[in-house]
């Protein structure tokens, strides 16, 4: 087994995730505390709370079982240690985590998976930890001032919030695949089916009117690319 394995897998590791986790599941019930206390305020019953909470609860089980599956490419490519780390934060998601590691990694001249060093998995632990911070404090910043700006640029253009969203995605994933969708291997192949996958999945959404479904995405079309990819490769 290799070093870093061990590093990614160890007590260290799962210790800060279960800390993050405190943390988390503390911040949920202070903010649970201070709801009931503005739901009495505002004459709401215990009746109608409770029912509320069921409700949220419940509506919880869909994203949360998505999040679960979507580790999986965490863990195949990082480990199980790892996974549970950046994930308890609840700051990250699939997209960003891998394609920093991974941007991260190359500025370093190494890849995921095997034969990653110790310095390797150092440095994509820093970059996914770190990376997060710009958008972090520009919440905190421009959060009070983004609404009236939001406000007249949807005057000005209803569209183009989602256009800016979606061609940054696009630079994003198109800088990271780039370097092996050419090189005609199971990376390529992979990458393919993601696509159409993906273009599936957004097609069923409209189709049955469920825009929700396009959140799941990204995972649907990891999940089934790295299966189909796999078998039609003989697992080579």
């Amino acid at each position: 087994m290799e070093e870093w394995w061990r590093i990614a897998n160890g007590p260290a590791i799962w210790l800060g995730g279960f800390i993050l986790v405190g943390v988390a599941t503390l911040g949920a019930y202070l903010m649970f505390a201070r709801s009931r206390k503005v739901a009495s305020r505002l004459g709401i019953t215990d009746d109608r709370i409770k029912e509320a909470v069921k409700a949220s609860a419940i509506t919880a089980i869909g994203p949360s079982t998505a999040i679960v599956v979507g580790m999986l490419p965490i863990i195949v490519a990082l480990g199980p240690g790892m996974a549970w780390l950046r994930e308890s934060a609840g700051i990250g998601s699939i997209m960003y985590e891998l394609a920093t590691a991974q941007f991260g990694l190359r500025a370093l001249g190494e890849e995921l998976g095997p034969g990653l060093s110790e310095v390797g998995f150092a440095t994509a632990l820093f970059v996914m930890s770190t990376a997060c911070l710009p958008w972090l404090i520009g919440l905190m910043v421009f959060t009070p001032i983004a609404k009236p700006v939001r406000d007249k640029a949807l005057k000005w253009d209803p569209k183009i919030f989602p256009l800016v969203a979606v061609i940054m995605m696009l630079i994003a994933f198109g800088n990271n695949m780039a370097p092996d969708i050419l090189k005609m291997d199971m990376g390529t192949l992979a990458i393919t089916i993601s696509f159409v996958c993906t273009l599936a999945v957004f097609k069923i959404a409209d189709t049955v009117k469920k825009p929700q479904l396009k959140e799941y995405a990204l995972t649907i079309a990891m999940l089934i690319a790295m299966f189909l990819a796999y078998i039609i490769m003989g697992g080579s």
